[in-house]
């Protein structure tokens, strides 16, 4: 027989050390990974809230009335919106006004983790002073 000089693999104790560090490495870095993609898809629906929400800026005069009151509806994709329209400003002043001032504001709402979000903005808009009630 030969005689072995060094050693030739490892041994059960270095097997199952090392399996060990792996798993105890694992079980924090799951976690993290778990909370960095619910984070990223978190952001993802904010920033489609927020182009739905430009969006439906735009449309306000066009396909939606500008007119005092409250409307809301649905997008195609689950995500849902409100606008909530009030005259701008002193009865006075919007008689000597030109145009009619409004104040809208515009919400997106959406379902996120079993919890309503939301992205709101408030903003002014002038629309023709015949529309006024």
């Amino acid at each position: 027989m030969s005689e072995r000089h060094g050693r030739a693999g490892f041994t059960l104790i270095e097997t199952v050390a090392a399996l060990a560090i792996l798993g105890l490495g694992l079980a924090v870095l799951l976690p993290l990974l778990g909370d960095v993609l619910d984070r990223d898809v978190r952001a993802d629906s904010q920033a489609t809230a927020a182009s739905l929400l430009r969006s439906l800026g735009a449309r306000l005069g066009r396909d939606l009335p500008l007119a005092s009151g409250i409307s809301s509806g649905s997008f195609d994709d689950g995500y849902r919106w409100e606008l909530a329209i009030s005259p701008y400003g002193e009865a006075e002043d919007r008689k000597a006004w030109p145009m009619a001032p409004y104040q809208v504001e515009a919400t997106v709402l959406w379902t996120w983790a079993g919890r309503e979000r939301s992205v709101t903005s408030t903003t002014l808009r002038l629309g023709p002073k015949d529309a006024e009630p």
